[in-house]
Order: structure tokens, then C-alpha cells, then sequence
């Protein structure tokens, strides 16, 4: 995620291109669940993002 395009990030669950912003913004991340910075984000969610297996890919 640290190095990731906004668009590659918008395929992420929940993440439109705010949250992709943010992302970016707030890099670096070491692990995903300080992904619950962000607004809106919060355990469930970045549950969900682990859970998609495509953030390993990012």
C-alpha cells in the first residue's frame, strides 16, 4: 500500500478515492490495521481489506 496508485488502491473494499488519498497521504504503513487512522475506516473494514488478499498484492 505504500507505494500503490490511487486507482490500484480504489480496488480495495471500501476505498473510493478519498480513502485512496488518504492512503497515500499517510504513508508509510507498516501494517493494515493502522489503516483505522483514516476516516471511516474502521476494524470491520480493514478486516475486510485484509481479508481480500488483495492488499498483499499492493
Amino acid at each position: 500500500m505504500n507505494t500503490s496508485r490511487i486507482e490500484t488502491l480504489q480496488a480495495l473494499p471500501h476505498i473510493r478515492p478519498s480513502r485512496a488519498q488518504a492512503i497515500i497521504d499517510g504513508h508509510p504503513w507498516d501494517h493494515p490495521e493502522q489503516l483505522q487512522r483514516i476516516s471511516g475506516l474502521g476494524g470491520e473494514r480493514v478486516n475486510d481489506i485484509v481479508l481480500s488478499d488483495i492488499a498483499c498484492d499492493l
